[in-house]
């Protein structure tokens, strides 16, 4: 079982594009923190939605960014997993290199739409979200170290993938599980590394489930989501977890069905406080 005793949330502005990223993420975080008693580190400060690239980005976000790496390491040193809920992916990679530092024992295991594999020279939106793996896989140099290698991930649901991607995906022979009905059953299959990372971006679920920015049909199911991650904890010894893209809409709006069921996916990796 991770031996979690805080949760981390970045509300500050990583290439955020959209006004309830960050409400989504503070919204995801108070809901755990009221379900599970860890208490909440916050990290960064809230800021309004630009749409600039992916430089003026990462250039704005880099203090934020460098708090939320010391906060992770901190954990780590004192013996901790990081468990961190997120914005958007754009500041995923920090916690990736500041966790994995390069360890070829484990497995990032990526739930997502999307690759994120896009680079400085392929990406066509300048999205910094959609070049996180690519960062955290040591394609471009983000700032923060590389994590992994792409031999070393696994891509859980990804169905919204570029060309430049695909191409990626396969000359480095990236394990993949596609988003159908039998990703759970395949997942038991996989082998996975002594230790394993999970990064969940819930836009991997079938649109319906939960509030989401980007939504793409045919989705994984959140039990099979969550099938997934009880074979992670039974196989594999759990380093650290990212959740982001819990989208936030209006005050007025009850979303607590969908944070519950957000929770409950998560589950096998949070419990031990009663979730």
């Amino acid at each position: 079982m991770c031996r979690i005793r805080k949760i981390i949330c970045f509300r500050g502005r990583a290439g955020d594009r959209a006004e309830g990223n960050i409400p989504g993420a503070i919204r995801l975080a108070e809901h755990l923190t009221n379900l599970t008693g860890f208490p909440i580190q916050w990290v960064g400060e809230p800021a309004a939605p630009v749409h600039d690239s992916w430089r003026e980005a990462l250039d704005a976000a880099r203090p934020a960014l460098h708090e939320l790496a010391s906060c992770v390491r901190e954990e780590i040193a004192a013996g901790f997993t990081p468990f961190c809920v997120l914005p958007t992916d754009g500041s995923s990679f920090v916690v990736h290199a500041a966790v994995i530092q390069g360890d070829a024992d484990t497995t990032l295991v990526w739930f997502d739409a999307h690759a994120d594999l896009n680079t400085p020279q392929t990406t066509e939106s300048g999205f910094l979200g959609g070049m996180a793996l690519a960062a955290s896989c040591g394609l471009w140099d983000a700032g923060f170290g590389r994590a992994t290698s792409l031999e070393h991930v696994l891509l859980v649901g990804a169905r919204a993938i570029d060309d430049a991607e695909q191409h990626l995906l396969q000359e480095y022979k990236v394990a993949r599980i596609p988003s159908n009905r039998e990703a759970s059953s395949r997942f038991l299959d996989t082998e996975l590394r002594a230790k394993t990372f999970v990064h969940l971006d819930l836009d991997c679920l079938e649109p319906g489930y939960v509030p989401l920015q980007y939504e793409e049909g045919n989705g994984l199911l959140p039990n099979e989501v969550r099938a997934c991650l009880e074979s992670i904890v039974r196989r594999s010894h759990v380093t650290g977890i990212t959740i982001s893209e819990f989208y936030g809409t209006t005050e007025a709006t009850d979303d607590s069905a969908a944070l519950d069921i957000a929770s409950d996916i998560i589950k096998p990796i949070i419990a031990p406080k009663g979730l």
